[in-house]
Formats: structure tokens, sequence, C-alpha cells
């Protein structure tokens, strides 16, 4: 079984993903929070807020293989390392609706992320995904979380049954300024793949 996933975001990137691409968004959000150099590419430190809306229960799992794979102590007896710099949050949301308070929330107990993921577009939006005036709502509301605090808003979204486009209005990868697709292939492989780039 072939589970898909799309990431939107204002940098709306599409995300065809299995669970495995969520660990790997999961795990870059995780090293910009540290501020780790990821596949040998430099990575500016910034917090990160996780919305995780959907599947919050997965994230322990996620978690804990981070943690077995790179959180590991320098030396024996000594503590791993934490990351502060990642905020998560498994509170139900309308962002349409929500928006402002969710701003506001993230001033009182952020310093100023430089990513806010929204897992998933489905259990943030009360509405219709396929309605041109809840889409254009939707992504005004995310627009605004952008515009506070100048930061990249990554929405994840399932695919319908075609699953080389986002399900709903095509207002969502209008708004995309970047759109990466994420696929796991039969060989078990996990490739990532810049859609849309402006």
């Amino acid at each position: 079984m072939k589970a898909t996933f799309e990431i939107l975001a204002i940098v709306a990137l599409t995300y065809f993903v299995t669970l495995n691409g969520l660990y790997l968004l999961f795990t870059v959000m995780m090293f910009v929070a540290l501020g780790w150099k990821y596949r040998g590419h430099r990575v500016t430190q910034g917090e990160v807020v996780y919305l995780a809306l959907e599947g919050r229960a997965g994230f322990d799992d996620r978690a804990e293989a981070f943690r077995a794979q790179y959180l590991v102590p320098d030396r024996e007896g000594e503590p791993a390392p934490t990351v502060p710099a990642f905020k998560l949050c498994g509170a139900s949301l309308d962002l349409i609706k929500d928006h402002h308070k969710l701003i506001a929330d993230i001033r009182t107990q952020s310093i100023a992320p430089r990513v806010v993921v929204i897992d998933t577009l489905n259990r943030s939006l009360v509405g219709s995904e396929s309605s041109d005036e809840d889409m254009a709502a939707y992504i005004k509301a995310a627009y605004a979380i952008e515009e506070a605090f100048g930061c990249l808003v990554v929405v994840i979204h399932h695919c319908g049954v075609n699953d080389n486009r986002p399900r709903g209005h095509t207002s969502q990868t209008g708004a995309a300024e970047v759109q990466i697709a994420v696929r796991k292939e039969a060989d078990g492989v996990v490739t990532a793949t810049v859609e849309i780039s402006q």
C-alpha cells in the first residue's frame, strides 16, 4: 500500500510521501533546529514549530529513531544532546479562523521560528480543499504566518487518487514557491524531487 501525502507550503512543498518521507521531513527539521550540516550542506540554525495535527502518535517513533541515530552522547555516561529549538504542538487547529491566535501563541512561547510545519492541511482546514474561497482564505492565513515571522511555512497535504498532483483546488500549487515530491520507490529508496521552485 502506498501512502501518499503532499507538502504544500507557502513555500508550498508538494509532498507525495510514505511514512519514510515524513521521517525525512522530520529529520531535516531537526537539523534546522540543531543547526547541523545536512548531507554536506550548511544549515542556518533556527527554531522549528511543528504542528502535528495528524498522526501525533507516530512522532514518538520518529523522535526515538532520530535520537538513536543522531543524538548519542560524545562520551559514555554523558547525557545525549537535546533539541530545545524544536517545538512540537498537537492541538487542533482551524488555520483560517485561528491563525491570528496561533501567531500570538508562537510569539509568546518562541523566539522567532525559521520554519512552521502544519501537518496536515486537511486537519487544519474547516472547509473544502476543492473550494476556491476556502483555499484562498487558507493560503492567506498561511501567508500571514510567513509574514509575521519571516519564516518558511510548510503544509503537509494528502494527494488524491491521482498521486502526481495535489488533491483539491489548483490554487494550492499556484501559491507554491517550492513544490517537492517525495516518493518511496519499489526498491525502498526515498527520493525527493523539486517540481516547482520560484
